[in-house]
């Protein structure tokens, strides 16, 4: 799986890992996360999770096309 390397990162961590965390993890590792990306490493509701973050000071934006997949980054 593509995003071995994510859940690898994870199991080494406490338990209580959030998916703030991973979406976190992952956006500092490959730039940016989509929908699909999200789902392939548990995340049902990405919209949800950017939400969240954007509750918690996170600055994230949305580079994906209108209408297209979402595609977030800081």
């Amino acid at each position: 799986m593509m995003f071995k390397w994510l859940k690898n990162l994870f199991n080494r961590c406490s338990a209580n890992q959030t998916q703030i965390d991973i979406v976190v993890a992952h956006i500092k590792y490959h730039g940016s996360i989509s929908t699909t990306e999200a789902k392939e490493v548990g995340i049902k509701h990405l919209r949800s999770v950017i939400c969240k973050m954007k509750d918690r000071g996170y600055k994230v934006k949305n580079v994906g096309k209108q209408g297209k997949v979402g595609v977030y980054k800081f």
